[in-house]
């Protein structure tokens, strides 16, 4: 753990909570981790893309990781969903589309970019990388209720104790999935399998409106493929509206 603090802004702390999560992924949950890891080397390029494009920690690209298990179509209880766990009023505030047809917080690329957006803007109002992951979870709100009933506190682990239950354990889980992703090999755990269309792919702007089982019919593509690879269309249609751009990967 201490190699990887010196590598990242974050503050990797390693103590009996962070030990809890690590166990969770190394001992019991190898098999869901080495899942992540063959889906990480699909997704990892592109998040890691957009982070470097506005100086961002690369190791922001774990979050994903713990919000969705790098599933673009995970859906939580209260209505998040995507990569990136967008709700429907967050992804509005950041231009993404979420209509009958289409729900642009499943669309990787776009929700990446909202992603970066949102975080980027917590960090200009906190400062710290570990208060915007707790921003992220519970809201900017919860954040600054921690802080003044820390008495001004502005470290995470100081106000670890006045943040709701869930973000008291984000951080903790956001280190240990970092450094399982990281080094998880060390402990026999590396990725399955990644089928060669997950890597090899390319985006093509699409002209009118066609059914994933159409691209079967005359390319020979496998709609599961389509479905894996743009999950933004709900209905494995992708819509045709004048003066607006569909793509596909």
């Amino acid at each position: 753990m201490a190699d990887l603090d010196t590598r990242t802004p974050f503050e990797m702390t390693y103590n009996p909570v962070v030990k809890k999560y690590l166990e969770r992924y190394l001992k019991f949950g190898a098999k869901r981790l080495s899942r992540m890891m063959a889906h990480g080397q699909y997704y990892f390029p592109m998040f890691e893309e957009h982070l470097d494009k506005y100086n961002m920690p690369l190791e922001i690209k774990y979050l994903a990781v713990i919000e969705s298990a790098l599933n673009p179509k995970a859906r939580s209880y209260v209505g998040a969903t995507g990569l990136w766990q967008f709700m429907y009023s967050t992804g509005k505030m950041y231009d993404l589309t979420v209509n009958s047809y289409v729900d642009d917080r499943n669309d990787p690329l776009k929700s990446t970019e909202a992603a970066c957006q949102y975080m980027l803007k917590m960090y200009d109002v906190f400062e710290d990388w570990n208060l915007v992951l707790a921003a992220y979870n519970s809201g900017p709100g919860n954040v600054r209720k921690a802080i003044r009933k820390s008495g001004g506190k502005r470290s995470y682990w100081e106000i670890r104790p006045f943040l709701p239950r869930e973000t008291s354990a984000y951080v903790p889980l956001f280190i240990a999935a970092t450094y399982a992703m990281e080094y998880g090999h060390l402990y026999g755990v590396g990725p399955s399998e990644v089928p060669a269309y997950y890597i090899d792919t390319d985006t093509v702007r699409i002209t009118q409106q066609i059914h994933f089982k159409q691209m079967e019919d005359e390319l020979g593509i496998d709609p599961a493929t389509m479905e894996f690879l743009n999950p933004q269309y709900r209905y494995k249609i992708v819509p045709f509206v004048t003066n607006k751009d569909y793509f596909i990967t």
